[in-house]
């Protein structure tokens, strides 16, 4: 699998946090069984905290050590957005956003 390849798009949307980490875990682990590449879409979130943030990076790392591509549909989402600034995952001293949806 490489990046050209075609993407299983897993979205999310309402409350992506602690409460709901188990369901979020379950569907990403299922995706991953299928050994196709993974895209998060995530746009329709309305809260998320660093639960989530920490399952997305796990799975990609997982997901990489298969040779499966994982990543976040790029676009906006504030929530996403907030909590990787606050957490220190992007900014001055985290990655540059480019490298969150490839």
């Amino acid at each position: 699998m490489n990046a050209n390849d075609e993407f299983v798009t897993i979205p999310l949307e309402g409350d992506l946090t602690i409460a709901r980490s188990d369901v979020v875990r379950l569907q990403i682990a299922k995706a991953l069984e299928n050994n196709g590449n993974i895209e998060l879409d995530c746009q329709s979130a309305s809260s998320i905290d660093v639960s989530f943030v920490q399952l997305v990076l796990a799975a990609r790392i997982s997901a990489r050590s298969h040779g499966i591509c994982f990543r976040i549909k790029q676009g906006r989402n504030d929530a996403l957005m907030t909590v990787l600034r606050s957490a220190g995952f992007i900014g001055a001293d985290g990655i540059s956003e480019d490298a969150l949806w490839g």
